[in-house]
């Protein structure tokens, strides 16, 4: 509870959430954290905006981007990536590297110019790959992750310069058994607090 104090929000935040399934989800570590605030901090009038959208990828929330910035955020947690690296029939990542990195860079870019609003980012998960390649939605779908892929653009993440939560640390590779869903890519709630507390740690650190 000491950490949630600790919380460089100030009275009246706005708190924007960005981010994939991994976000848009009523257990999600987004909705933990909005919660907690409520409980630990209810004076404080802390809004956490979850904006996370299920099946997107970094160029998906891009498109859209400018009109998530309104009104003005003064916090932005982003956690895409999960979706780019999305491989269909076993070929090639669904956005590569390059592009990914552009396309965060670009909602930075965009971001500093219409706000003041400090980033903290969160890397993708890491997977099982085996539950992935077994789970009959992704069989049917052709659908598979890749661990290498994941880190790859956590690793890319990390040199933004910014506050980041790495996830590949946190999970490890492959990730736990115990912090990963029998998909092999969503995490347990028990991942989900996992994240939670990662965030609520790392920002309490921004505060000194």
């Amino acid at each position: 509870m000491d950490m949630v104090r600790r919380l460089p929000f100030g009275t009246g935040d706005r708190v924007l959430v960005v981010g994939d399934s991994l976000t848009d989800d009523l257990q999600s570590w987004a909705e933990i954290l909005r919660h907690v605030l409520h409980e630990i901090r209810p004076a404080d009038d802390i809004e956490v905006v979850n904006a996370g959208l299920s099946a997107h990828s970094s160029a998906m929330v891009l498109r859209r981007w400018p009109s998530m910035l309104h009104p003005a955020p003064d916090w932005i947690i982003c956690g895409l990536g999960g979706n780019d690296i999305t491989r269909v029939a076993g070929g090639k990542p669904m956005i590569g590297l390059s592009e990914s990195v552009a396309n965060l860079h670009e909602m930075h870019r965009i971001a500093a110019e219409r706000t003041s609003a400090r980033w903290l980012w969160l890397t993708p998960a890491p997977l099982i790959e085996q539950r992935i390649a077994g789970y009959p939605p992704f069989r049917f779908g052709s659908a598979t992750w890749r661990n290498e892929d994941c880190v790859r653009l956590a690793d890319a993440i990390a040199g933004f310069g910014d506050p980041v939560v790495d996830l590949v640390r946190l999970f490890g590779v492959p990730a736990h058994p115990d912090l990963q869903g029998p998909d092999g890519v969503h995490p347990t709630l028990a991942g989900q607090r996992t994240i939670t507390r990662a965030v609520v740690e790392t920002l309490a650190r921004l505060s000194g």
